[in-house]
């Protein structure tokens, strides 16, 4: 998650571990770190007319991925341990934080080893928790895509 970033003097708050793996787009990216969910945007209206212009500009955005790295670039070494002067201790991306396009085509997983300019880049979950065909669903377990 994104919620702040530890280098924050004003707060105690920090990234932690979970089994292990820290919370990065890189463990995401490799799956071993399942502890994400997949969000939707949900209306319960049809938008018409004028309106409809903000749901096809968020489709067309969520999953551009220049916009997704822009959008990133202010958690980039968010998970590191910062220096004592407030400068990130690594950027090579193994420590970015941030937000998560699904693969299109379905069958466009992450290449291995996950590199600093794939997670900047091209940040994509290999890992989903939405069957296919099926609704959004947060509580089941993650498995990994397939074309």
């Amino acid at each position: 998650s994104t919620e702040s970033k530890p280098n924050n003097t004003n707060s105690r708050w920090r990234y932690i571990k979970v089994d292990g793996q820290e919370p990065t787009l890189k463990s995401v990216m490799e799956g071993r770190y399942d502890f994400f969910t997949e969000n939707t945007l949900n209306d319960k209206n049809n938008l018409t007319g004028g309106t409809s212009n903000v749901w096809e500009f968020l489709v067309a955005n969520l999953g551009n991925k220049i916009s997704l790295a822009k959008v990133n670039e202010a958690w980039r070494n968010a998970a590191s341990i910062a220096r004592v002067d407030g400068t990130p201790a690594s950027d090579d991306g193994i420590a970015d934080t941030g937000i998560l396009d699904v693969p299109n085509p379905p069958g466009n997983q992450p290449t291995f080893p996950v590199t600093a300019n794939q997670v900047r880049s091209n940040a994509v979950n290999g890992q989903a928790r939405t069957y296919p065909g099926s609704s959004v669903n947060n509580c089941n377990m993650t498995f990994m895509r397939t074309p």
